[in-house]
């Protein structure tokens, strides 16, 4: 696991380390540097099923395929919570144009946010979803996979923000 600024390849969490309490704190350890020194890592052994999983990976491919006025009706900017389609060459990063397309799904949530709640509160709402013919099996994959995700990674939270002295338990 790399300690510095510098690192050679992207960090391999394994998730299963989480199960066991005499494991728990070589993977926070690993977490913590992953986050601090990275800034990203690729987690193995995720807690969602290989099926829903397969689901993600063949369907992820025809959203490109979808015609662009369609896939324009998804754009980000239609969604107060940050959610939906980038296109090619909208965001940059150090002053160019990224050259990626895009789609941020993210979380099941409904919108808290009322007239006269903190404006933060609208960053968590669902989804854009398409409805082109191809794609409607999606949603219900994308449904169980969140929901598996999101029970399981809100403890992976708790233990990371218990975790910041090398004496956590949690």
């Amino acid at each position: 696991m790399p300690s510095d600024q510098d690192f050679s390849s992207i960090p391999v969490l394994d998730y299963t380390l989480t199960r066991d309490p005499a494991s728990r704190s070589e993977f926070l350890d690993q977490l913590r540097d992953a986050l601090i020194n990275v800034g990203f890592l690729y987690l193995s052994n995720p807690p969602v099923s290989q099926d829903d999983i397969d689901l993600v990976i063949d369907y992820a491919p025809k959203l490109f395929t979808i015609p662009q006025e369609k896939k324009d009706r998804l754009l980000m900017r239609n969604s107060p919570h940050f959610l939906g389609y980038t296109k090619i060459g909208t965001e940059y990063t150090k002053g160019k144009a990224d050259q990626r397309e895009q789609y941020d799904f993210a979380t099941l949530f409904e919108c808290r946010w009322t007239p006269g709640a903190p404006e933060y509160l609208k960053l968590w709402g669902p989804a854009q979803v398409s409805t082109h013919r191809p794609c409607m099996i999606f949603p219900r994959s994308n449904r169980r996979r969140l929901s598996g995700i999101t029970k399981r990674t809100s403890l992976v939270l708790k233990r990371l923000s218990c975790g910041t002295s090398r004496n956590a338990r949690n």
